[in-house]
């Protein structure tokens, strides 16, 4: 399975900020078990990724904007015959960096209380 990682260009003008960087998004992906290759997005045109590994099927995220019937038509017009399917969207309370760093903030910050408590029964 190739995974396309989203440019930090393409994170700030959909999302906010990147929190990590693509590269480091990138080699998150592709160390996971069923991933075989994570490549970064074209910076323009979404099709030049399309184009170059030509997918048998293409799963777009549940927030990405497009629409799944014209991406396989546009994907046709450039010779590439892929299936278009929408991801639905994961529910949890680490599904997504922002969530993950607040996770580790809270824990920091409820070890970092802990720690005084034990200091002022200690002394």
């Amino acid at each position: 399975m190739v995974v396309v990682v989203a440019r930090d260009s393409t994170v700030r003008r959909m999302k906010h900020d990147p929190i990590t960087s693509e590269e480091m998004r990138r080699d998150l992906v592709e160390s996971l078990k069923p991933v075989d290759e994570a490549i970064l997005g074209h910076e323009g045109d979404i099709y030049k990724t399309v184009e170059k590994v030509k997918p048998d099927v293409i799963a777009l995220g549940w927030d990405q904007p497009f629409d799944p019937e014209e991406v396989e038509k546009e994907c046709r017009n450039r010779g590439v015959e892929a299936k278009v399917v929408r991801l639905e969207k994961l529910e949890g309370d680490l599904d997504g960096t922002t969530k993950i760093i607040s996770k580790i903030i809270s824990m920091w910050n409820f070890q970092q209380r802990m720690t005084r408590i034990e200091d002022v029964g200690e002394g």
